[in-house]
């Protein structure tokens, strides 16, 4: 077997390829027994039993990057939503909020409170 491949090409192609299957799948779990199942299968295959040592490996390590992948996304979009929320005040973000409005009334203020709905009501 090919120090090369085993040391360099799989792991690289087992980082960018599990970044792409948790970007669709949405699962570390799943991500990692696609992998296990996939180096099995090529090492049975292709390679000795020897290799079957290294799938559990591989598979262990795709699982680690997907897990990285999920919570650096889960970071990069929570900080996202809070830089909203605090930049456009004007706008209106989530939950259940109360607006106070303000409506001129023959040189009267009247206070009108007014509860909004979000936007994305229906995924909620």
């Amino acid at each position: 077997m090919n120090n090369w491949l085993v040391l360099f090409a799989f792991p690289i192609s087992t980082i960018i390829l599990s970044i792409t299957m948790q970007k669709l799948i949405k699962s570390p779990i799943l991500v990692g027994a696609n992998f296990f199942a996939i180096y099995l299968i090529v090492a049975f295959s292709a390679f000795d039993a020897m290799f079957v040592a290294y799938a559990l490996v591989y598979a262990i390590f795709a699982y680690i990057t997907a897990v990285m992948t999920q919570m650096v996304y889960r970071f990069f979009q929570s900080d996202s939503r809070n830089n909203q929320n605090v930049s456009n005040t004007n706008t209106y973000k989530g939950g259940n909020q109360n607006i106070n409005k303000y409506k001129q009334n023959n040189g009267a203020t009247a206070k009108i409170r007014v509860r909004v709905a979000p936007r994305n009501w229906r995924n909620i």
